[in-house]
């Protein structure tokens, strides 16, 4: 299964060049707008989590894979919400919402509390430093249009605000509520609360074993079976519906053919290598 996890990323490497080529090239006149930085960025980073992922394998270091994994699940969940329909919307609503956490982390820095002022000394840094390097993404205006932009894209009257960025509805207020919607409440339970496990601390007594009155600390145990195949799935769904939403079916059609020409020449057999993979919805 390493192989052809290893083979999707490869062949995905380009994807993000695929679309600025084959779509927003000069002569196709197509602008690059905000919905689209969120696709491409999300891919990206999507990528560049499954490639820490496949390097740590290799070198037999297992101890973050389902952490690695969750945040892949998170990339892979918001691009099928974004894609699935109201992506123009959805999209910007997302880039919106991440200039708003930066904006929170701005005001928190230069904050008048003790803790900002600590963090501040941490940094070796100073409140009139701050503000001189981030004067232009934190100004009143950048942060007023900023606000209005995120409340337009949700739907939502001027002032108005919702935590979750991906709550059109005001019904998904959590990303489990998210995945019911987009009927991924299988994946959520199977690998999700899973993968959360590590990221909260909550697996690490299985990294110990306690005997007579001895603890032992296990090396080695974790199986990456499933991190490996659930990261192929979200993947290949993902690059696949990304080119449709870009209307490449020709580039979909060699990706897909690329990988199954690879797993038969390598007689790669999905089933027996993972159960945990399910099919691209």
């Amino acid at each position: 299964m390493i192989k052809l996890l290893k083979k999707a990323h490869i062949e995905s490497n380009l994807l993000s060049q695929v679309i600025f080529d084959e779509v927003f090239a000069p002569e196709y006149n197509r602008q690059f707008d905000m919905h689209d930085m969120a696709i491409v960025g999300l891919f990206e980073d999507m990528h560049g989590k499954i490639g820490s992922l496949i390097r740590l394998i290799d070198v037999d270091d297992r101890y973050s894979l389902n952490a690695i994994s969750r945040m892949v699940m998170e990339n892979y969940v918001y691009l099928k919400y974004i894609l699935e329909k109201e992506t123009y919307q959805r999209g910007r609503a997302y880039l919106y919402s991440s200039h708003l956490k930066s904006i929170k982390i701005y005001q928190e820095l230069i904050d008048d509390n003790l803790v900002a002022s600590d963090v501040r000394s941490f940094l070796n840094t100073t409140k009139d430093e701050i503000k001189k390097d981030f004067k232009k993404s934190t100004s009143e205006n950048f942060i007023g249009d900023v606000t209005e932009g995120y409340a337009k894209s949700l739907g939502l009257k001027s002032g108005e605000s919702r935590k979750y960025w991906y709550n059109f509805n005001g019904k998904l207020k959590s990303f489990k509520a998210l995945c019911k919607y987009l009927e991924l409440e299988v994946e959520y339970m199977l690998y999700y609360q899973i993968y959360s496990g590590e990221v909260h601390g909550l697996d690490s007594y299985q990294l110990l074993k306690h005997e007579n009155n001895m603890t032992h600390i296990l090396k080695g145990k974790h199986d990456p079976l499933m991190n490996i195949g659930t990261c192929y799935n979200f993947l290949n769904e993902t690059v696949e519906l990304i080119y449709d939403y870009y209307g490449l079916k020709k580039k979909k059609k060699e990706y897909k053919n690329k990988l199954s020409l690879y797993q038969l020449s390598n007689k790669i057999n999905l089933r027996s290598g993972s159960k945990m993979i399910r099919s691209s919805r």
